[in-house]
């Protein structure tokens, strides 16, 4: 009966493991915390983003967050590329998305409306995965010329 106590203590421990691994933002590898302001560089568009690192962050994103100016963004950073879903819920401004992986840009989904107050939030995802995803301003992709194929650059913010 014993072992069986032990058994199950031991499964437990490395259930939580594995759960506090998975949720916990510092085990992403990042140089990157939530918050953080980088400068990306799309070829001659530059843009400043606020990073989304954490689940927590990620989940929230722009949410009930004021519009992004022209030049503005948030930058989501994933472990692992992934074709990454993502939704409108909450949002009140439309967004482009630009999916990322390896740096250069593999995909991008233009001028995303926000939900109307009847509405279902639309479900976004990409048809390649990705290891970072950058929203900006809808149309900006456009406005920019920032097409598939494009390198990025991140470097910190100098304030």
């Amino acid at each position: 009966m014993n072992y069986l106590y032990l058994g199950f203590a031991i499964i437990t421990i490395v259930v939580l493991g594995v759960v506090w691994t998975y949720y916990n933002p510092k085990t992403i590898p990042s140089p990157w915390h939530d918050g953080d302001l980088v400068h990306i560089s799309l070829g001659n568009s530059e843009f400043i983003s606020r990073i989304a690192v954490s689940i927590y962050a990620k989940q929230k994103g722009l949410s009930g967050s004021q519009p992004l100016k022209e030049n503005e963004g948030m930058l989501f950073v994933f472990s692992s590329a992934k074709r990454h879903v993502f939704w409108m819920k909450g949002m009140t401004f439309g967004l482009d998305f630009i999916w990322i992986r390896e740096n250069r840009i593999v995909e991008i989904t233009k001028d995303v409306l926000p939900p109307t107050e009847t509405s279902i939030p639309r479900v976004i995802r990409p048809s390649m995965s990705a290891d970072m995803v950058l929203e900006i301003p809808a149309g900006s992709a456009d406005k920019f010329g920032i097409e598939e194929g494009m390198s990025i650059s991140i470097s910190e913010r100098k304030e």
